[in-house]
């Protein structure tokens, strides 16, 4: 299954490519690629490339992500 985003009218705004996809916060929505997560702006452009673990949702201008089985924070 590949997951992209589709707006409230059920029309495709960034093309079904993505091994999973969170939601948007804060203008960016968290997406894995090839095993690694990294960041898309509601283009579809990456903002922040596929090379964590895991991540989570931007808060505040702030999330987590977890890269060599260390966590840290992205702003």
């Amino acid at each position: 299954m590949k997951w992209g985003y589709v707006d409230t009218g059920g029309q495709q705004v960034i093309e079904f490519g993505f091994e999973h996809a969170a939601p948007f916060y804060e203008g960016l929505a968290g997406v894995k690629q090839q095993g690694s997560w990294g960041f898309v702006d509601r283009r579809g452009e990456f903002v922040i490339p596929c090379t964590f673990e895991s991540v989570g949702h931007f808060k505040n201008g702030i999330t987590y992500a977890k890269a060599g089985g260390k966590y840290g924070f992205i702003d």
